[in-house]
């Protein structure tokens, strides 16, 4: 409390008694100050600090008027409550800073440790937070979509796909729509099989200026690079010409659906993979089954290998199937036959074996089936016959044995069949003339006998018939090859450009009918009972003629030296046919 003195107080001994009464008052409760006014006119402006007793009955004159000094406020904080306050609150942070620090750091060693757990991850020193948000979330969206747990190796070609679509692609957000997580998964996709069939080196539009350097690209030359395109000759059929097509190379920063060898509909979606005879290595990702729009494969002439990967049953799109000239192996996966979608299937020139599925039967809407020069063995299945739009097909070089199934003459659109160089025993099908569309018929080098069937010369669109060498005495299944004679209705076939028949055993004369096919321009039958030429040129005629004499002799001495391998032939007729 402050008190003001106004000059009616006691004087300093009687204070001074009473200060010596209250020692034990002052002690507690300290000392209190006062300011003197004094009466004089010149010291009223002057305040004059003193210090004086506290006296509990003490009350201040009429004109006093209390102030509070910074002596009163400095003892509020020197007090002792005020010191036990602040201790307290001193040891409460210092108790509570480790407990928080600890807090702090377990989340953080909890939120390395969900990171770490992720099979690899790209150094993230030069992203920002935002980026790095991104990267995370692509590669665990992209790896989403892996097919085995090899995939996750830093050095296969799907992580870097992935690698090369955030560092490489300048992909820094995560797409938000469905349109942009569709494109993105495509990209990659892409990427994917470029990298699977080592896109460096392609022959053609493979990779693109520095795009194959592991460090980020170079900014200023990102717009060079976008320009960048390739150029590809191409063999135009209707003009028989080459032209020069200008497309994009693979892994540049364009938009996919320029790149060489892909085509996209209206939606962006890819439809057409096309890259023949581009020096392809290597095997055929199981991605490719993501790119649920695509139509058409075509990868012929190439160095692709291993076998056909059954996730490519999942492309349930698929009309044409092209790995023709490669060098795959092993057998036809059943889920193949899933593919019931398909129009084309070309596996020919590849080192495929096994057997030919009766499941077959399934794909109802092959139009060209081509398994030529591959490892297949066993019998051709009947089921083959429920291929009603099939009109090409190839078997030939292979070793498919036995029969060839009646079935077979129910494939009414069928224009071309090649099956020579095969291990077929047994006579022609009976009913062969219903294949009324049958141009191109290829035989040769089997082991089939018999006389040709009399529906045979039902096959008025038939151009080429060729089947010499299917006699055969010298090795298991043993064969005298066709026999019998040539009828007369032969005169019905009237397209024939092409009858080689040499190395059977028919036998007879050639009928007069034979003179109306006037498209015919080969027709062999030597090492038969009967030989016939046919000329269609009168300036050549003395050629052949001394040709004929020469294989004339030539059959008659050979009987003689080697009896052993071939038996002896009689040459009962000579015919040459002038135009």
């Amino acid at each position: 409390a402050v008190s003001v003195d106004d000059g009616t107080s006691k004087d300093g001994k009687e204070s001074g008694e009473k200060s010596n009464n209250n020692d034990n008052e002052d002690s507690l409760l300290g000392k209190m100050f006062h300011v003197k006014r004094r009466e004089d006119d010149d010291a009223k402006k002057s305040l004059i600090p003193t210090t004086i007793e506290y006296e509990s009955d003490a009350t201040p004159g009429t004109d006093a008027t209390p102030r509070t000094t910074t002596a009163s406020i400095s003892s509020l904080f020197f007090s002792p409550c005020m010191h036990m306050l602040a201790i307290f609150s001193l040891l409460l942070v210092v108790g509570l800073l480790p407990i928080l620090t600890r807090t702090a750091l377990h989340f953080r060693n909890k939120n390395n440790k969900n990171t770490n757990n992720r099979p690899s991850l790209m150094p993230t020193s030069s992203i920002s937070p935002k980026m790095n948000e991104d990267v995370l979330r692509i590669r665990s969206f992209l790896q989403f979509y892996y097919l085995t747990q090899e995939e996750f190796s830093p050095s296969s070609p799907q992580e870097r796909a992935v690698d090369w679509i955030i560092h490489q692609d300048n992909v820094s957000q995560f797409p938000t729509t469905g349109n942009g997580v569709k494109a993105l998964l495509q990209r990659w996709i892409l990427a994917v099989f470029a990298f699977t069939t080592q896109h460096e080196h392609w022959h053609a539009c493979g990779a693109p200026p520095q795009s194959s350097s592991s460090s980020p690209p170079d900014p200023l030359l990102l717009n060079i690079n976008k320009k960048t395109a390739c150029h590809v000759d191409v063999w135009d059929l209707s003009t028989d010409e080459s032209i020069s097509n200008t497309y994009y190379y693979w892994l540049s920063h364009d938009h996919e659906c320029t790149w060489y060898g892909v085509t996209c509909d209206e939606n962006g979606s890819v439809v057409r993979l096309e890259l023949p005879e581009n020096n392809l290595n290597g095997t055929i990702p199981g991605e490719l089954i993501h790119l649920t729009s695509l139509r058409i494969l075509h990868l012929q002439h190439n160095l692709l290998s291993g076998t056909l990967p059954t996730h490519i049953a999942h492309l349930y799109p698929l009309i044409e199937l092209q790995l023709l000239d490669n060098m795959f192996s092993g057998t036809i996966p059943e889920e193949l036959y899933d593919l019931t979608t398909l129009q084309k299937l070309s596996l020919g020139w590849n080192d495929f074996s096994g057997t030919l599925s009766t499941r077959i039967g399934e794909m109802t809407n092959l139009q060209m089936l081509s398994l030529f020069d591959n490892k297949f063995d066993g019998t051709i299945p009947s089921e083959i016959g429920k291929l009603s739009f099939l009109s090409f097909l190839y078997t030939h070089s292979n070793a498919f044995t036995g029969t060839i199934p009646n079935e077979i003459s129910n494939l009414s659109m069928l224009r071309q069949w090649k099956h020579f160089e095969n291990i077929n025993t047994g006579t022609l099908p009976g009913d062969i003339g219903n294949l009324g569309n049958l141009e191109i018929l290829w035989l040769s080098e089997c082991r089939f006998s018999g006389p040709l069937p009399p529906s045979f010369y039902n096959l008025t669109r038939l151009q080429q018939f060729h089947a010499w060498s299917n006699r055969d005495l010298f090795q298991e299944p043993f064969s005298t090859g066709f026999n019998g004679t040539i009828s007369s209705e032969i005169g019905n076939m009237k397209e024939l450009t092409s009858f080689v028949v040499n190395h059977n055993w028919f036998q007879g004369e050639l009928p007069r009918e034979f003179g109306d096919l006037i498209e015919l321009s080969k027709f062999v039958c030597f090492l038969s009972q009967v030989i016939i030429i046919i000329l269609r040129e009168k300036c050549l005629s003395l050629t052949v003629f001394f040709w004929v004499l020469y294989k004339m002799l030539m059959q008659l001495v050979l009987p003689l030296q080697q009896s052993f391998f071939y038996p002896h032939t009689n040459v009962q007729t000579l015919t040459i046919i002038n135009k």
